[in-house]
């Protein structure tokens, strides 16, 4: 047994408690954005909000999200990574589970405040726990794949779920994962006397760090990224129903986008850095932008799809290379967390900003919008990591 573990170790980079855990993080951050469609759909059709309605419900989540992850970043060094993702875990558990039951603008609002607090606790600690692992950018890469296929089974079973027994058991479903990742946030890794001696002497520096022109173009490159991913996929649920696209059709369109999307990530785990980060980065930013274009202008249902499903290829190749070069950046896992945050500040402003884009233009303006983001925030990326040190890029290839 133990021989198979570290047999797993070296292939994926991880133990199995690890990954284990990794993934079930992701399902509750990255995973809650993942089925933001849903969400809208629900409020709207089944809690009676309006779109924009909808729009803060999801707004005033991300805002909680963000701020409980700024206050916790700079405690993570003298707080136990398990504790805070076991409170958080129950937070979101509790409130999805109760919110369910809610119908309510403001009854709503204050349940995902609740929610929001525990993703930022969950999403610190799971971040900070890569960053301290052996080899962050194979563990990013396994746990997204893993992620990945039980992300094709929520989009695949929750439409199916809802549409049999209403959208209480959407939100229900959502918070008993939650309770599924408290039961296994031991997995978490945990800083050292070292580490936290070195945090305790880098505290000192204050947010110094975070001006350096690198990490602010890394930082405002995957912000911007998560506005073009969040604005599309937010409201991906809205341009199907459109096309005249069915729930179930919906889902299975969805849910496919991520079981295809495996081979992105498989590929990305096996071709690790041999090619570098940046080529993988810039190639994976171009397949994306024309899939965001053609998602918003296609008067096709064949053509959504398979926009849709060649989006999540892309998507699960080019998340790993981009959080292996945050890694990279800053080996104390300062840039990690941080960068952990665009999805939440992206998701704060996107679903506000594709409501405004739909209310004045249309689908198709929505999708040259986020195209042309997608190529501008490559560009800042890339920047960030051109020309790093040798000695640094050694280094962190050797984890």
């Amino acid at each position: 047994m133990r021989n198979q573990e570290t047999m797993l170790s070296r292939r994926w980079g991880a133990s199995l408690a690890e990954i284990t855990t990794t993934v079930l993080c992701l399902t509750s951050t990255l995973g809650i954005l993942g089925v933001v469609p849903l969400f809208m759909g629900g409020y709207v059709d089944g809690y009676h909000q309006t779109l924009r309605q909808a729009s803060e419900i999801v707004s005033i989540e991300v805002a909680a999200a963000i701020v409980t992850l700024l206050y916790v970043s700079s405690r993570l060094s003298r707080t136990s990574l398990q504790r805070i993702c076991l409170l958080g875990a129950i937070l979101g558990g509790l409130s999805y589970c109760a919110g369910a039951f809610l119908y309510g603008f403001w009854a709503l609002c204050i349940s995902r405040v609740v929610s929001g607090i525990g993703v930022g606790l969950i999403g610190a600690a799971v971040n900070a726990s890569v960053a301290r692992s052996k080899e962050p950018e194979r563990l990013y890469a396994s746990a997204l794949t893993i992620y990945a296929l039980l992300e094709t089974a929520k989009l695949y079973l929750l439409p199916e779920l809802y549409g049999a027994r209403g959208y209480w058991t959407l939100f229900v479903s959502i918070g008993v994962l939650f309770f599924i990742t408290a039961g296994a946030s031991f997995g978490l890794n945990q800083p050292g006397v070292a580490s936290v001696s070195a945090s305790a002497e880098s505290s000192n520096t204050s947010l110094r760090w975070i001006l350096a022109p690198r990490v602010g173009a890394m930082l405002f490159g995957y912000f911007l990224m998560w506005i073009a991913f969040s604005m599309i996929w937010a409201f991906a649920e809205r341009k199907a129903v459109a096309l005249s696209m069915t729930p179930g059709g919906t889902g299975a369109t969805l849910a496919a986008a991520n079981i295809v999307g495996l081979l992105g990530s498989v590929f990305a785990s096996q071709l690790g850095v041999r090619l570098g980060r940046l080529l993988p980065i810039l190639a994976g930013s171009l397949v994306l932008a024309s899939c965001f274009y053609l998602i918003g202008s296609t008067p096709f249902t064949v053509g959504y799809v398979g926009s849709i499903i060649m989006y999540g290829v892309a998507y699960f190749f080019l998340l790993p290379f981009v959080l292996g070069l945050a890694v990279q950046l800053d080996r104390e896992g300062r840039v990690p967390v941080v960068n952990s945050m665009m999805p939440w500040v992206a998701h704060l402003v996107s679903p506000l900003l594709g409501a405004a884009v739909l209310a004045h233009g249309s689908f198709a303006t929505m999708g040259a919008i986020s195209a042309v983001t997608m190529l501008v925030a490559a560009g800042f990326v890339i920047a960030a990591g051109s020309k790093l040190p040798a000695a640094q890029a050694e280094a962190a290839a050797a984890g």
